[in-house]
């Protein structure tokens, strides 16, 4: 058990060690992929809550609504007022002479 002795109980001690190393890169490399996919994935997904984000600020709100009902109304009355007020306007007219 000279020196070459200890040099091939190293080796044979290495070898295992070395594999296992092997494996352990090659776990790493597949962990830093997935840590690459899932970055895309949620930089995709930001991009597309922004989009969503900015199209929901541009949705009336309720109190637009209302107020476009409220709108809506005036104007259906004041147009049947006009209509009914012609009509007796133009009755009227056509009675007095």
């Amino acid at each position: 058990m000279g020196a070459g002795d200890d040099r091939v109980g190293h080796g044979r001690a290495r070898h295992p060690l070395k594999t296992h190393m092997e494996y352990v890169r090659e776990d790493l490399a597949q962990i830093k992929e997935g840590q690459r996919d899932m970055t895309r994935t949620l930089a995709e997904t930001s991009k597309a809550l922004g989009e969503l984000s900015s199209k929901v600020e541009k949705l009336p709100t309720k109190d637009d609504l209302w107020s476009w009902k409220l709108q809506w109304l005036a104007i259906a009355l004041g147009t049947v007022a006009f209509i009914v007020g012609g009509i007796v306007g133009g009755l009227d007219w056509i009675k007095t002479h």
